[in-house]
């Protein structure tokens, strides 16, 4: 997990190139963050309640133009409304039992949430990575749920 953890964070700043060696943009939100990680609590309780109460509306309030959605089978990109179908289809199927935050991460300006997703038909749970951009106003641009190995 720490390996996946690096690689991704490797994978924003080589994204973010020569921007990573400016300086930070002052943060002037008023809102609390956790005081480990940078992330604001507000994020990290959206992810949770969201996979915790199989709700694609609270976890898609606020999305990027474009959004990528990796699902057991699929992986594409999709419109905010193309999302909550393709999300909402799978808390159906995928019915919540429990919700457990594993990590959560900073990285410029970009925010990390992830967990262990248990759903009813399962005894394993699944692993959901998301991925939020702070300069949108916390917008989510990424969600992964895989099957742990």
């Amino acid at each position: 997990m720490r390996f996946l953890k690096v690689m991704v964070c490797m994978l924003v700043f080589a994204a973010m190139g020569s921007t990573v060696a400016s300086a930070q943009e002052a943060d002037t939100s008023s809102e609390s963050a956790d005081s480990t990680s940078g992330v604001p609590e507000q994020v990290i309780t959206r992810v949770s309640n969201s996979f915790q109460n199989g709700d694609a509306d609270l976890l898609l309030e606020q999305t990027a133009d474009r959004i990528e959605v990796s699902l057991p089978g699929t992986r594409a990109y999709y419109s905010r409304s193309q999302a909550m179908y393709v999300l909402r289809a799978f808390f159906q199927e995928h019915d919540p039992t429990r919700f457990e935050i594993e990590d959560v991460s900073k990285a410029g300006a970009s925010y990390f949430v992830t967990g262990r997703f248990w759903y009813s038909r399962s005894e394993q749970p699944m692993h959901v990575y998301t991925r939020f951009v702070s300069r949108s106003g916390h917008k989510l641009y990424e969600i992964r749920v895989e099957p742990l190995r």
